[in-house]
This record gives C-alpha cells, sequence and structure tokens, in this order.
C-alpha cells in the first residue's frame, strides 16, 4: 500500500467515524503527497470561473461556494497556502478536468 493509499484510507475512515477534521487533514496531506495541491500556473481560481462562466453556471456557484467554504476553513485553522488549499477542494469537489 502506497503513501497516498494510506492516506485515502485514513481520509475515508475518519469521515465514516465522524472526525471530519481529521479526514480533511489527510486529504490535504493526500493533495500534497500527490502534488495535487499546487495548481500548475494556468489552473488558477480566474482561469477555472472563466471556463465554468461560459460553459456551466451550476458548476460555477458549486465551486465558488466550495472553495470560499474551503478557504475559510484552512484559513482559521492557520495553514499555509489557504488559495491553493481552497482551489485543490474546489476542483475535486466540482470535477473540474482542464479540456
Amino acid at each position: 500500500m502506497t503513501k497516498a493509499d494510506t492516506l485515502r484510507k485514513l481520509a475515508k475512515d475518519y469521515r465514516l467515524a465522524g472526525h471530519n477534521k481529521l479526514a480533511d487533514r489527510a486529504l490535504i496531506l493526500l493533495a500534497k503527497e500527490t502534488g495535487s495541491a499546487t495548481p500548475r500556473s494556468d489552473l488558477s481560481y480566474s482561469y477555472i470561473m472563466r471556463k465554468l462562466h461560459r460553459g456551466d453556471k451550476k458548476r460555477m456557484l458549486e465551486f465558488m461556494t466550495v472553495f470560499k467554504q474551503a478557504f475559510d476553513k484552512a484559513y482559521a485553522e492557520d495553514l499555509e497556502d489557504c488559495d491553493n488549499i481552497a482551489l485543490m477542494q474546489a476542483i475535486q469537489t466540482t470535477g473540474f478536468k482542464d479540456e
């Protein structure tokens, strides 16, 4: 079992046990481990918003909501790179793919 697999399992187990903060932290570590916590330079919040605005306004609203909640949570927990963490969470939650 790889480190990423272990983190996925931990996140799932924590979520099922009702330990949402621990599950979120495991997902943040997973994102850093897999490299998805640092988005490509062209994959920014504004780039994604422009893409979603042209094609899927419902998903755009979901993306904005998830981003805001994730950013506020990361900021409240005094984490570094709140914007990158929030962007990664919003991308994963909404299933955004740069096509």
